[in-house]
C-alpha cells in the first residue's frame, strides 16, 4: 500500500464512479410527466454538450480517425448497446428498486464484459474468471435474500 500511486485513467475511473453514482440517486426524482425518451435524450444531449469541448480539443491536437466498418459498428454497438438500451433499461430498474438496490447489480457489469471479451475478442477465459463470477452473483444472492429473510418472505 506504501507505493499506491494513481495515473491520471484512475483518477478518471474514480470521477467517472463518482458522477455515475449522483446519477443513479438523482435519475429516481424525474418528475413522473417527463417520458424516459424525452428524458434519455436530454441527459445525451446534455453530455454530448460537455463532451464537445474535448472533442475540439482532441481533433485539433491528434491526427485524424481513419474511419472503417469496424470503427462504425463498434460506434453502433456502444450507442445503441451501451448507451440507449442499457440506459432504458438501467433506469427503469432505478424506478422499481431504487438506486441502492439498482447498483448492487452494477456488479454484474464486469461479468458481461468477461463474456463480450471472450465472445467478441477471443480473449482466454480463465479459472480466476469462473471463480469471480461466482462469487459476484453468490453476492448478489446473499444481498437479496438477506432482506427478504429480514421481512419473514
Amino acid at each position: 500500500m506504501a507505493h499506491l500511486s494513481f495515473g491520471k485513467g484512475d483518477i478518471l475511473i474514480l470521477i467517472s464512479a463518482f458522477t455515475f453514482a449522483i446519477y443513479n440517486i438523482l435519475v429516481r426524482k424525474k418528475p413522473a410527466g417527463i417520458s424516459p425518451l424525452v428524458f434519455l435524450f436530454t441527459i445525451f444531449t446534455v453530455g454530448t454538450l460537455c463532451l464537445l469541448p474535448f472533442y475540439i480539443f482532441e481533433a485539433l491536437h491528434q491526427p485524424p480517425i481513419k474511419w472503417n466498418t469496424n470503427i462504425l459498428l463498434i460506434i453502433l454497438y456502444l450507442g445503441i448497446g451501451n448507451s440507449i438500451i442499457a440506459f432504458f433499461c438501467w433506469n427503469a430498474a432505478i424506478q422499481k428498486l431504487g438506486a441502492a438496490g439498482t447498483g448492487l447489480f452494477g456488479n454484474l457489469i464486469p461479468i458481461f464484459s468477461t463474456i463480450e471479451a471472450v465472445l467478441f475478442l477471443h480473449e482466454s477465459f480463465l479459472t480466476i474468471h469462473l471463480i469471480s463470477g461466482v462469487m459476484v452473483i453468490c453476492g448478489l444472492v446473499i444481498a437479496n435474500i438477506t432482506p427478504a429473510i429480514r421481512r419473514g418472505t
